[in-house]
């Protein structure tokens, strides 16, 4: 944005002229006086209250924004409109976004929510968060199954074919790991971005459970523990096409 005597400065000389000029355009033709006995002439003209009222306002808007269009000596900044209306600098809020980082442009994650919201207008991200809870209980209890079939268009390629494998092991070798009592503590949003032509966003997992593997002729526990149970934290990553809205699981790490 232009320093003072740029386009700041002009709209504010454009105020005070029209200020100036519309009380002298309604002083010549025919306002009416203010009822003062000896200020007017027969309720119109321009009496002596006004003459003294018109010159002391062009006074100060000389002053005000003429000779000093600044208004202060302190040349204009891009956030300086921003500053005196709301009392400090930075750009508008975002309306609805109900997400305090999308304050800042530079925030990585704020700037993802923007292009999300390019296709799905309507996303936030707790509702994310309460959704991508419920795939994680569904997943799990489809892998205790040892079978993704209702889970499968919630899971990518890659990801899908790993799953797929160490279930063909765990068939082979007779076992089933069991993943019990799960309590999610916590989901954050710890990372968010555009790669290639997807659009990501990661969760970190903070959950407690039992997690042991059985045999499954015998039902005798071969690792882990059905008593103690276990903390852990998981980053889930899902994705989708940036011009789409399908949601898949990617990625699992530890």
């Amino acid at each position: 944005m232009p320093g003072a005597g740029g386009t700041g400065s002009s709209f504010l000389r454009g105020v005070g002229g029209g200020l100036l000029g519309g009380m002298i355009g309604g002083m010549l033709f025919g306002r009416p006086s203010y009822g003062y006995g000896a200020g007017g002439f027969g309720g119109s003209g321009i009496g002596l209250i006004e003459l003294l009222l018109l010159a002391g306002l062009g006074y100060f808007l000389y002053k005000r924004f003429i000779k000093n269009p600044s208004g202060g000596g302190r040349p204009a900044s891009p956030a300086s409109g921003w500053e005196n209306v709301m009392g400090s600098p930075g750009p508008p809020p975002v309306p609805g976004s109900g997400y305090g980082n999308e304050m800042t442009s530079a925030d990585p994650v704020a700037e993802t929510f923007r292009t999300i919201r390019q296709t799905e207008p309507d996303f936030d991200p707790e509702r994310f968060k309460e959704i991508a809870q419920d795939v994680f209980f569904r997943i799990q209890a489809a892998w205790m199954r040892r079978d993704l079939t209702p889970v499968l268009g919630l899971i990518g390629d890659q990801l899908k074919s790993e799953y797929l494998a160490t279930m063909a092991e765990l068939k082979q070798k007779g076992h089933i790991n069991k993943l019990e009592n799960i309590a999610v503590r916590r989901i954050e949003i710890v990372d968010a971005g555009v790669q290639g032509n997807e659009v990501y966003i990661t969760l970190l997992f903070t959950a407690n459970l039992l997690d042991y593997t059985v045999a499954e002729s015998s039902g005798e526990i071969v690792s882990g523990s059905n008593t103690e149970p276990v903390k852990f934290e998981e980053r889930w990553t899902f994705a989708r096409p940036l011009n789409g809205t399908s949601w898949k699981l990617e990625a699992v790490s530890s």
